[in-house]
């Protein structure tokens, strides 16, 4: 489990998150979204203790090398080297044996059809490339908790598709993993999240399960987003 209790995160004198209470449980699926500048990856970097302020203002119950946190930011970002040096990086920094990181980088290779990319330059990808290597380079360390900050955005239909399978494959081998997606795409967040998050100017303004969110009736709203939203 994974608490928030008075979470406030500023920059300079503005205030970008004010959250006073929120949980999730391990094996939750929730679809976190709300309009640009609203918080969302501010949030995410929060839950995965990357914020300063996130120190004092959440918590996990448990929280070790067996249930690490994985956090994929919306730009892929590459350090130098091949991509099977940034593939393989997450794995040393947690002092895996080199012996065990052979053993996964080959699994992974052959699994997911990554022999033509090791070699690269990450810089040398296409989009498409750059979201998987992105994607499986979080997943190769199996965290539990998983927050994907518009994973696939601006990536052609058929290697979501692809992606999407592999998220799918990955959260089943493992009921307890939770998962926070951000996305403005309504499809999106129906495909992945059970409970839904709606974050705007840095509050959560509801938290509703799958049921209750496809009650609203966005005709009646007077928020522009949600309406736009909801009407997709």
């Amino acid at each position: 489990m994974v608490k928030i209790q008075n979470l406030r995160v500023f920059r300079g004198k503005k205030q970008i998150l004010q959250i006073d209470k929120l949980e999730a449980v391990e094996g939750e699926r929730i679809g976190l979204f709300g309009p640009n500048g609203s918080g969302k990856s501010t949030l995410l970097r929060s839950l995965a203790l990357i914020e300063p302020e996130s120190s004092d203002a959440v918590f996990y119950e448990s929280l070790d090398s067996s249930w690490p946190i994985g956090y994929l930011m919306q730009e892929p970002y590459f350090f130098r080297g091949s991509v099977e040096e940034n593939l393989v990086l997450p794995l040393k920094l947690r002092k895996v044996s080199a012996k065990i990181i052979k053993k996964k980088l080959r699994e992974f290779t052959e699994k997911y059809n990554l022999e033509p990319l090791l070699k690269k330059n990450p810089q040398a990808l296409s989009g498409g490339e750059k979201q998987k290597v992105n994607l499986l380079r979080t997943l190769i360390y199996e965290p539990r908790y998983l927050f994907l900050d518009e994973p696939f955005n601006g990536i052609d239909a058929l290697t979501k598709k692809e992606l999407n399978k592999y998220l799918e494959n990955y959260l089943n081998q493992d009921k307890r993993r939770l998962l926070i997606y951000v996305s403005h795409d309504l499809k999106e967040l129906l495909t992945w999240g059970k409970r839904f998050w709606y974050l705007k100017e840095g509050e959560i303004k509801f938290d509703l399960d799958k049921e209750e969110f496809l009650k609203i009736n966005y005709q009646t709203l007077e928020d522009n987003y949600l309406k736009l939203l909801l009407e997709e």
